[in-house]
């Protein structure tokens, strides 16, 4: 089969052959035994020439392997007499045709860049200009090549060779604005000249994978974007670090400006890559695999039924997850940190764990726990209830029962106290203000208002924490119990109230302590030691309708001044002077003798009575508010609050910066602040130390008495 067929430009050139009466000479490594005959060929600007040569010989076994690859020069004369060279690589020879007298060869000529179209390859070039790429890509030829730039050229952040032959990917990276040519004489230099875009770019076929790399040490590598970097497998020269791509964007399932769904790639994750519009250049994320170094996050095929998040802590073996556990008839949803085996359980609660997944059963419901600390806050009010609401009907703080049974024992309470202040046991008034708070705690659970139709409902009105329970309610400690209440304590029940205790019932009150007991009485019993009853200041009343009846071995009775004793006017009156017995009826006296001797007397025991120092309250405190340059804050409004917002104390500071002095029955945290400051006045940074250097000076000046809490804070 001959090497050039009948459309070759031999046929299209043999017409005008005859013409050439110039000298024309091949020079080969085959010396004098091939003979040039015809030329044909092309030449142009960022085009690689091409010279088909028609050669005499006089033999037609020539090997071919002597010129393939090899350099052939034609040297020809042009019409000034001056040789022009026509050199190039032999990449195509072989017998054309014969006649009797001689053989006929055809040999194309190519440039050495024609080489670079035999070779092609993936390659990744990061950060370079267009000049030092072609370079990289040519210099491997080993060939002489000249660059004669005046422009200064931009690096490419990112700019693959996708399986495109040297030749193809330099062309293509040329027609930017750059153009190449083999020496020869063309147009002026006046007109500007650009190569044509004639190389097509490469396009990918499909998303490939990759791994994730980045530097030694990093688990995560990332920048503001989120994006990574990845070796792709097909990249030989990859260092598999953070060298090896451009930063290449990660889709996620949510994004938006600053919202959205993170879930980076980890170094060493295998993820799927895509490629925009098929553009090499343009690498995106848009996916991860697991593989045989990169398992599932939970052992398949046996924890199928999982679903969720898990992932893995940075430097460590810990991890979170989000489970939904998708078990027949044991659907659960679990939210779980390793870290002090922290978990939120929903449904049938089960034990997840590491990459073993679901373990033993737990119960059913839900379970917040940890082996850490714990807090539960709402700052507008939070109920803790066991009243049932079936399938989450009705709304969330719905407490109709708990607020019906609060009033009934509030009720109850009323008209227990009234009775007892009919019975002179209770003062007027001494549960007034208890029934009034338990008024306003109910009112203030139970929300008023609300528009449920469109989603409102009525509200704590106040932050109460409500505990409530169809059933009971039971507290338990193996250490102490400490209820505390700043104003009132109320305790109710339709039944029995029974206080138990292993060692001492202590009861005790700054103002009175009030029994009574409507139908079965009061009864007291000692069962070892004594019964005291002490008044310390005044008297002790013993008042009974019927008799009052007192039974011992001994009675004692002991008066420092008198004792009187009234029966149906009948008395007698025993003093330190005498001893004095009246009645209007029969004196009688029954005895087996008299004796009437002289006088004496038994001394009446010294009893000292100790007043406790009663002075509990209330607590005090007044605040200074000053500048830092030690002016005072004079006549400027103020609201001082408790934790709970409720206004303790409000007015205008007095000429020193001081505010009034505010009690209180307990030692409570208080906050202070002023309401009126203008922009210039604002308390600086450096208060703190100010505060202090004048601390003593407000303590000297505040003089408080025994139990208050001087002094205060600027804000």
């Amino acid at each position: 089969m001959s090497m050039f067929d009948r459309a070759s430009p031999f046929a299209r050139a043999r017409g005008s052959s005859a013409s050439m009466r110039r000298r024309v000479i091949l020079h080969s490594r085959l010396g004098d035994a091939l003979q040039f005959h015809r030329l044909a060929g092309r030449e142009a600007l960022s085009q690689a020439y091409a010279f088909d040569l028609e050669l005499l010989g006089s033999s037609n076994a020539i090997d071919a392997k002597a010129l393939l690859g090899k350099t052939a020069t034609v040297v020809m004369e042009t019409e000034s007499g001056a040789p022009r060279y026509l050199a190039g690589l032999v990449t195509r020879f072989g017998l054309s045709h014969e006649d009797d007298r001689q053989a006929f060869y055809g040999m194309r000529l190519r440039p050495w860049l024609w080489l670079a179209t035999r070779r092609s390859d993936f390659r990744i070039f990061q950060d370079q200009t267009v000049p030092e790429i072609v370079a990289a890509v040519l210099g491997r030829y080993g060939h002489p090549m000249e660059q004669k730039l005046h422009r200064s050229y931009r690096p490419w952040t990112y700019c693959v060779q996708y399986h495109e032959d040297d030749f193809s990917f330099v062309s293509r990276l040329c027609e930017q604005g750059i153009y190449y040519h083999f020496r020869h004489e063309a147009q002026p230099t006046s007109y500007a000249w650009r190569p044509q875009r004639s190389t097509p770019k490469p396009r990918t076929r499909g998303p490939q994978t990759a791994m994730v790399v980045g530097p030694a040490g990093e688990e995560i590598w990332t920048d503001r974007y989120g994006r990574i970097k990845v070796q792709f497998h097909w990249d030989r020269l990859g260092q598999h670090n953070e060298h090896s791509s451009c930063w290449v964007r990660v889709s996620t399932s949510w994004a938006g400006a600053t919202f959205g769904a993170a879930a980076l790639p980890r170094i060493g994750q295998e993820v799927i890559v895509d490629f925009l519009s098929g553009d090499p250049d343009h690498p995106i994320v848009t996916g991860r695999v697991h593989n045989a170094d990169e398992m599932p996050a939970w052992a398949l095929p046996s924890q199928k039924q999982l679903t969720g998040i898990r992932s893995r802590e940075l430097g460590g073996g810990r991890s979170n997850h989000l489970a939904l556990d998708d078990s027949s008839g044991k659907v659960q949803a679990q939210l779980k940190s390793d870290h002090q085996s922290s978990s939120l359980s929903l449904g049938h609660v089960g034990r997840i764990e590491d990459t073993a997944g679901r373990k033993d059963d737990r119960g059913q419901g839900f379970e917040l726990r940890t082996d850490g600390h714990g807090a539960v806050r709402s700052a507008k009010g939070l109920l803790l209830s066991t009243e049932a609401r079936a399938n989450a009907q009705g709304h969330i703080t719905d407490m109709r029962e708990t607020v019906a049974r609060l009033t009934q024992g509030r009720d109850l309470h009323e008209s227990l106290a009234q009775v007892a202040q009919q019975a002179q046991a209770h003062e007027a008034g001494d549960q007034d203000e208890v029934a009034r708070a338990l008024k306003a705690q109910n009112d203030a659970i139970k929300g008023s208002g609300g528009r449920p139709g469109q989603g409102e409902f009525p509200e704590f009105q106040e932050p109460h924490l409500t505990l409530a329970s169809p059933a009971g309610i039971q507290a338990t400690t193996a250490a102490s119990t400490h209820l505390v209440s700043v104003e009132h304590t109320a305790l109710t029940s339709g039944a029995h109230t029974s206080v138990a205790t292993g060692n001492s019932f202590l009861v005790s009150a700054k103002d009175a302590v009030r029994m009574v007991a409507f139908n079965n009485g009061i009864r007291m019993a000692a069962a070892a030691a004594d019964i005291d009853l002490t008044a310390l200041r005044d008297s002790i009343n013993a008042l009974a309708k019927l008799d009052i009846k007192m039974e011992a071995n001994r009675i004692t009775i002991t008066a420092k001044e008198e004792v009187l004793v009234n029966g149906g006017s009948s008395y007698t009156r025993w003093t330190a002077g005498g001893i004095e017995s009246g009645t209007l009826g029969l004196w009688r006296a029954h005895a087996a003798s008299h004796s009437m001797v002289g006088p004496k007397s038994v001394p009446v025991p010294s009893i000292e009575l100790k007043l406790p120092n009663l002075d509990l309250g209330p607590y005090k405190a007044d605040y200074q508010l000053f500048k830092t340059d030690n002016r005072p804050f004079e006549g400027y409004a103020y609201e001082i609050h408790d934790q709970q917002r409720k206004l303790l104390e409000s007015g205008d500071t007095s000429k020193a910066g001081q505010t009034r002095l505010v009690n209180s029955e307990m030692a409570i945290g208080l906050k202070g602040y002023k309401s009126i400051m203008r922009e210039s006045e604002r308390v600086t940074e450096n208060w703190s130390s100010v505060l202090e250097a004048r601390a003593g000076q407000a303590e000297a000046r505040s003089a408080p008495a025994p139990g208050s809490a001087p002094g205060g804070e600027a804000a």
